[in-house]
């Protein structure tokens, strides 16, 4: 099944047709006057469909805006599929948020390896970009409180892995956390 078709099998059949037609303006012009009046669990399908199908036409923006839109009530699998596609369309921070999702909502059965390094990247790369303020109050907490999320998720990563390709990557990435957390590290040793 190609991605264009597993995006319209999230979206009821009027929008779906829309979308094979590539009409995307139209079928999102539909689905937001739909959304409202849906479940929560009819939303968090339709928005995922809506962002993949923006992905498929490598409209980054409007993938990332329907990524935003979902709500937080999403199963471990759509926090995951989320997750994974706001990583393709280059937004670590909204990746991070939905793979910590995916993680509290799969408690009983832990992310595979390939996942929590993505995790941990993810959360690594969106401290590097909290670094950057923007105007935005309280930026350099949130870079910090990312930075040791993204070294204890690497760590745990590093020491439990058993495929070596993915224990590297984690071992370099929680390096990299420590180093810019600097003397706030938990990790840290007195030199």
């Amino acid at each position: 099944m190609s991605e264009d078709e597993q995006a319209c099998d999230l979206l009821p059949a009027p929008i779906a047709a829309l979308v094979r037609s590539g009409r995307l303006p139209a079928a999102e012009q539909k689905l937001l006057k739909l959304l409202p009046s849906t479940d929560d669990a009819t939303r968090v399908a339709m928005a995922l469909g809506m962002a993949s199908a923006w992905f498929n036409v490598s409209d980054l923006g409007r993938t990332r805006r329907w990524l935003a839109r979902m709500p937080g009530t999403a199963n471990a699998v759509q926090a995951l599929c989320a997750a994974h596609l706001a990583q393709r369309a280059d937004d670590p921070t909204l990746a991070f948020e939905w793979f910590e999702l995916a993680c509290h909502a799969q408690s009983s059965q832990p992310l595979d390896e390939q996942d929590r390094l993505q995790h941990g990247q993810c959360a690594l790369a969106a401290a590097e970009r909290a670094r950057i303020p923007h105007g935005r109050q309280g930026s350099w907490q949130r870079h910090l409180s990312l930075l040791a999320r993204a070294e204890q998720l690497l760590g745990e990563l590093a020491s439990s892995a058993d495929d070596a390709a993915i224990a590297e990557l984690a071992v370099a990435g929680r390096e990299r956390a420590t180093r810019l957390l600097g003397s706030r590290s938990a990790r840290r040793e007195p030199g």
